[in-house]
């Protein structure tokens, strides 16, 4: 079974298909592609994560603070917006805090399946 999706741990971290996933959708009239998390998009959201985390005086997890602002944050590193067919250089960024949670919410459980995160997406059935 293989490590990561596309590597074969037997021949020495081959990769065959490096290509990004992209998921194309429309909202408010508009053309979007939704485009699988870089390691520099998968860094951010995973240290916003950890900033998440508040501790007591005793060092141990006492309660968890912004978790709500994960999912615009990445949805904004990864969602590149297409006119007149080119797509954006840049993502939307902020502009996702914008949109409502019923477009967000899907478009960031994808973004995490996509980058290979399968433990915090609930009721995703495993890759066959």
């Amino acid at each position: 079974m293989a490590f990561l999706p596309g590597a074969d741990m037997a021949d020495d971290f081959r990769f065959d298909d490096l290509r990004p996933q992209e998921k194309a959708f429309k909202y408010l009239g508009r053309s979007f592609m939704a485009r699988e998390p870089s390691a520099g998009a998968w860094a951010e959201h995973e240290n916003a994560l950890v900033r998440c985390y508040k501790a007591g005086d005793d060092g141990r997890l006492q309660r968890f603070e912004g978790l709500s602002h994960l999912a615009p944050l990445l949805v904004g590193l990864c969602v590149f917006e297409i006119k007149d067919g080119k797509e954006s250089d840049s993502p939307i960024g902020d502009e996702a805090r914008k949109w409502q949670a019923k477009v967000v919410s899907p478009l960031y459980d994808w973004l995490k399946i996509a980058a290979g995160d399968r433990a915090e997406v609930a009721d995703v059935p495993p890759k066959a």
